[in-house]
């Protein structure tokens, strides 16, 4: 070798220094910039509208029955709590309780 010739670099063993590196530079979940919750429904006739669907849905719907100590518990079915989750917290509170809806 030259004497003002460089050394070549050996590549890091293992090849988790480079990632730990980029790990460090991604942002952290905790310094990403907040979204603003988006309102489920746009105007009051709307949600009411989407209430009153809800709970026909609801009551025409088969509900799951579990046996639980001793007793038969009713509870709405996972399909309608997967179609109207963003919905669901404006649902009346006795619905909730009676379907045990959280």
């Amino acid at each position: 070798m030259a004497s003002g010739a460089e050394k070549p670099q050996k590549a890091p063993s293992g090849g988790s220094a480079g990632k730990r590196i980029e790990a460090a530079k991604r942002k952290r979940s905790n310094e990403r910039e907040r979204v603003q919750p988006r309102l489920c429904c746009s105007n009051d006739a709307e949600r009411k509208a989407t209430t009153e669907r809800m709970v026909q849905t609801l009551l025409n719907a088969r509900l799951e029955q579990q046996w639980v100590n001793g007793a038969w518990e009713v509870s709405a079915p996972m399909w309608f709590v997967r179609k109207f989750r963003p919905h669901l917290h404006h649902l009346p509170d006795e619905v909730r309780q009676r379907y045990k809806i959280r």
